[in-house]
C-alpha cells in the first residue's frame, strides 16, 4: 500500500490564498482534536481559534489530502517581560524556568500535539 504523505508548515497568524485550503483542512483537524479533548476534560466542546491562530509555525501532515496530525510553534524571548508573563510559564516553577533560561533566552515552545484517532 502507497501511502501519500506531505508535511505542510503553515502560520497560525497569517495565510496566503495558496495555502487557504491547506488552512482550512489543518483548522478542521485541530477543532475537531480539542473541541473532543475539552469536552472529555472539561465537559464543553465550545473552543475559540485563539490558540490556533497564535501559532508561529503550524506543522501539519497531510496524508491524501486530509491533515492527520500536528504539532503548533510559538517562539518567545524571555528577556521580555511579555513573553515571561505569558500564561504557558505559570505551571513552571522557578526552578525550571531558570534553568530554561540559562541556555538561551529565545526558546521555541512546542504544543498542541494532535494524531487523528483513525
Amino acid at each position: 500500500m502507497v501511502m501519500d504523505f506531505q508535511l505542510v508548515i503553515l502560520k497560525g497568524h497569517d495565510s496566503s490564498p495558496q495555502t487557504y485550503e491547506l488552512h482550512q483542512k489543518a483548522y478542521a483537524h485541530w477543532k475537531e482534536i480539542w473541541s473532543a479533548t475539552f469536552k472529555e476534560l472539561d465537559g464543553t466542546s465550545a473552543i475559540t481559534s485563539d490558540n490556533y491562530t497564535r501559532q508561529h509555525d503550524i506543522l501539519a501532515l497531510f496524508n491524501e489530502g486530509t491533515c492527520v496530525a500536528m504539532v503548533c510553534h510559538r517562539y518567545v524571548n524571555l528577556e521580555l517581560d511579555c513573553h515571561q508573563d505569558d500564561s504557558y510559564f505559570s505551571s513552571w516553577s522557578q526552578q525550571t524556568y531558570e534553568e530554561i533560561k540559562k541556555r538561551g533566552n529565545r526558546i521555541a515552545i512546542g504544543n498542541q500535539i494532535s494524531v487523528h484517532p483513525d
